[in-house]
């Protein structure tokens, strides 16, 4: 919300991450930004930014996982990823989603898509 210039709270770390965050992103990701922050604005009801970032989490998880295709490997990393507690999430619920995911239709269809095969040919 800050960088979309919508809070004005005052936080020293936040203000740093926007320092450093404003820059990269270029003005029309800026002006998209902003939009975004405005109709946050305009709903005028609770935002569920905890929920939202677990969200991201998960989906971050599966991409990893999809990657790296090691769920021994990808369940150590997210039980020692701090970003894991911070999204309001604990780490066996993101371990238990990595293992239902790794059994999905859906993950075999996105390797397939991206080229990337079980047991080459």
């Amino acid at each position: 919300m800050r960088l979309a210039g919508v809070d004005a709270k005052g936080d020293e770390t936040i203000d740093g991450w926007v320092r450093e965050i404003a820059p990269l992103l270029g003005e029309e990701r800026r002006a998209r930004l902003q939009a975004l922050g405005e109709l946050f604005v305009q709903a005028r009801r609770p935002t569920d930014v905890v929920r939202w970032l677990g969200a991201i989490e998960l989906t971050a998880a599966r991409v990893g996982f999809l990657l790296c295709g090691d769920l021994a490997v990808a369940a150590r990393l997210v039980a020692a990823d701090p970003m894991t507690r911070a999204a309001g999430l604990g780490p066996e619920e993101v371990i238990r989603e990595l293992v239902l995911f790794s059994v999905s239709e859906q993950l075999f269809r996105l390797r397939e898509h991206l080229g990337i095969r079980v047991g080459g040919d």
